[in-house]
């Protein structure tokens, strides 16, 4: 359904919007979230766009799979609150840098100085690095703010060392990034561009061929509409895309610092365990949330 989202289409919002593992397979959980909506919220016909990360194969063989009934299930368990993050949900099967660590879903946001929220949740799936290979940091983490990243240190030298990737092809970074202001179709769209750049700061390299990466926007707001062709506008969409694309940054570090190893049926090293010396004093009770 995200063809239905395009400032030429007449779509007056969405429903839910799905991130999913199980490759095309997994479009079947956007139906089950429509059932849901069907069922409990009175629609007809449900706005449930979606993506899917391409890690078939991951959970020991190409039938495990999620179903229209784990989205029902989703949906039904949706709850405020802070969003669990790392080997969980659409991240279980990710991985990042050629196969060589472990993915997964991470969370960040931001209070700007007139109030405005921009949060961002990201499943990291990438072809691409997060790691820099000249210290073996995350490139995320440098956007950090305040004590985000407390305790974070850079590896030792004897920890940092290439790593041999062997899981090509099967890729792909999906995000959602929200904001409390209210916006135009076409502002949100420029939103999720600008997002894009935080998947490129944070991954390298990002957009690759072997990746199918895909940003939604969410504007919650009830007020004015922000809009692209006021002028009066334009200062807050830039600040508001800009930080779209850093907080977006910084919840694929988050993704990388929550993910855990997976070794059921191939063995995946998470980010903290191949660098345990970076992670020893992290502070992990840090939400991720910062002001700015």
């Amino acid at each position: 359904m995200t063809d239905m989202l395009s400032p030429a289409n007449a779509n007056p919002g969405t429903d839910a919007i799905v991130l999913t593992g199980g490759s095309a397979w997994g479009m079947d959980v956007g139906v089950g979230a429509m059932h849901w909506l069907e069922d409990h919220k009175d629609v007809d016909i449900p706005i449930v766009p979606g993506a899917v990360i391409y890690d078939i194969g991951r959970g020991g063989d190409d039938t495990a799979r999620p179903t229209a009934d784990w989205g029902y299930r989703a949906m039904d368990a949706a709850e405020d609150g802070p969003v669990r993050q790392g080997t969980v949900g659409a991240g279980t099967g990710a991985l990042t840098g050629n196969g060589t660590l472990k993915g997964g879903v991470g969370t960040a946001s931001v209070v700007l100085d007139d109030g405005t929220v921009v949060g961002a949740l990201v499943v990291v799936n990438a072809l691409g690095s997060t790691v820099n290979p000249k210290d073996c940091t995350l490139y995320g983490a440098e956007l950090g703010l305040g004590q985000e990243f407390a305790g974070l240190r850079k590896p030792s030298p004897a920890e940092c060392r290439p790593l041999e990737g062997t899981s090509p092809a099967r890729n792909t970074t999906i995000a959602v990034v929200a904001t409390s202001a209210s916006m135009e179709n076409a502002a949100a769209t420029r939103m999720a561009a600008a997002a894009q750049d935080g998947l490129a700061r944070a991954i390298n390299p990002a957009h690759t061929l072997h990746d199918g990466d895909t940003v939604f926007a969410v504007a919650t707001g009830t007020g004015r509409r922000l809009a692209t062709n006021d002028p009066d506008d334009v200062p807050a969409l830039a600040r508001i895309g800009a930080a779209a694309a850093d907080t977006l940054s910084r919840a694929v570090a988050h993704a990388m610092l929550a993910a855990t190893s997976a070794r059921q049926y191939e063995s995946y090293e998470s980010y903290c365990d191949t660098y345990p010396s970076a992670c020893a004093n992290l502070q992990r009770h840090r939400a991720g949330r910062g002001g700015a």
